[in-house]
């Protein structure tokens, strides 16, 4: 397979050498970055600990979850709303969980819970994917590399600090996608496949991901074996969520296709993406056009994976798959989505500490100014269209990187 913009490491034949120990400038650099990420978020939580205020999306999570428990309608507007009103009393909307059926089994055991305990409870857990992912992901494209020398850029990334203000459910599909790469990296498909599946979350965030993937059923060996591994973890997870509600799949499409006056349609949320301007100006009232530039996308991402047919490498390639996916997505793409760009940086991250170990310190710095920024210049969340490209931006300079 040619050279692509992120190169793997060479480890078992597929993870890059980091040849140096890093210098002791550069060490104190991040050292100097790690203790400054994680004061900032001390502070963060202790006044966290002192509001009354839950992380504003975890709640559709927590009143999910009660539904499934009470086997009720999770789909429901009126019902979540219900749910809603027991922690935010003056609400009058409800603010819609709109991922698929199979989710549904991970997010009841949350509805046992009293909501703040909840609250806190996921976020850590949502934290703890981002550190496990970070961990894997550098194992993959930087093997020979501590990898707390990634921890500053994984944590001070405008995506995992908004994933964590909000609560959102993000940090799973980023360990999903990292446990991906290992698995294969590893020859592991089992677990490739099934950490691959945590994907189905977000699905329209990763339609070129799947698209792709989902070729590889015309593969045979390890690549076959990670895509039925993956495919029988939805259906195992879209089975237990019958359990509780026997129509919900039925209730699923039935609340995307009927408006309904206890929630606001997906079609009418202002996104941070090139997709809903185009089917702004286009065709305001289809949300097909809205797809358009993530379907146009997975084609080329199709193309790109039939062109390489057996020299195709997964860890190789999925930093490229997933900022392209993320880049085009038909919905969603808010600022706490983006924590699946880790699996881009980090590999961008592993090239460029390769070529020049002061380059490391020199992104993470960047993503620290990117993430100040959202705070400075972010007044609302369909307002942070520019934070993907900014995030994205160095890898313009990787043609121009050279080892030795």
């Amino acid at each position: 397979m040619p050279e692509v913009a992120f190169q793997e490491s060479r480890m078992n034949s597929e993870a890059a050498v980091i040849r140096n120990p890093i210098p002791k400038r550069v060490l104190w650099w991040l050292f100097f970055l790690l203790l400054l990420v994680t004061g900032i978020a001390a502070i963060r939580v202790y006044r966290g600990v002192m509001s009354p205020e839950l992380p504003k999306d975890f709640v559709q999570y927590w009143a999910v979850g009660r539904l499934v428990l009470e086997g009720e309608n999770p789909y429901a507007p009126a019902l979540q709303l219900r749910e809603q009103q027991h922690v935010y009393p003056e609400r009058d909307i409800a603010l819609m969980m709109w991922n698929p059926p199979p989710a549904l089994p991970l997010y009841a055991p949350w509805g046992l819970l009293p909501a703040r305990l909840a609250a806190w409870l996921w976020n850590g857990l949502q934290l703890g994917a981002v550190l496990a992912a970070s961990f894997l992901l550098v194992r993959v494209y930087a093997s020979d590399s501590a990898w707390w020398w990634f921890l500053p850029l994984s944590l001070g990334f405008a995506g995992t600090v908004w994933l964590l203000l909000y609560g959102q459910n993000t940090g799973w599909i980023l360990f999903g996608l990292a446990g991906f790469a290992w698995g294969q990296h590893r020859g592991q498909p089992w677990l490739a496949g099934c950490c691959g599946a945590l994907t189905v979350l977000k699905p329209h965030l990763l339609v070129g991901f799947g698209l792709v993937w989902i070729w590889d059923v015309w593969h045979r060996g390890q690549r076959r074996i990670a895509l039925l591994a993956g495919v029988a973890a939805v259906l195992l997870a879209t089975a237990m969520a019958h359990l509780s509600d026997p129509q919900v799949l039925p209730h699923y499409l039935t609340a995307l296709r009927e408006p309904s006056p206890y929630a606001v349609s997906p079609k009418d949320w202002m996104l941070p993406t090139a997709s809903y301007w185009l089917r702004h100006y286009l065709a305001p009232e289809s949300m097909a056009w809205q797809f358009l530039p993530s379907i146009l996308a997975a084609l080329a991402l199709l193309l790109w994976r039939l062109r390489w047919g057996e020299k195709w490498s997964w860890p190789q390639a999925l930093p490229i798959v997933v900022a392209v996916s993320v880049l085009t997505t038909g919905y969603g793409g808010w600022i706490f989505d983006l924590p699946v760009l880790l699996v881009s940086l980090i590999a961008l991250a592993a090239r460029m500490y390769q070529v020049r170990p002061m380059l490391l310190v020199y992104l993470t710095v960047w993503q620290f100014l990117v993430t100040w920024a959202t705070f400075v210049y972010g007044y609302t969340l369909h307002g942070f269209w520019w934070v993907a490209p900014a995030v994205l931006g160095p890898c313009l300079f990787l043609p121009f990187l050279k080892t030795d």
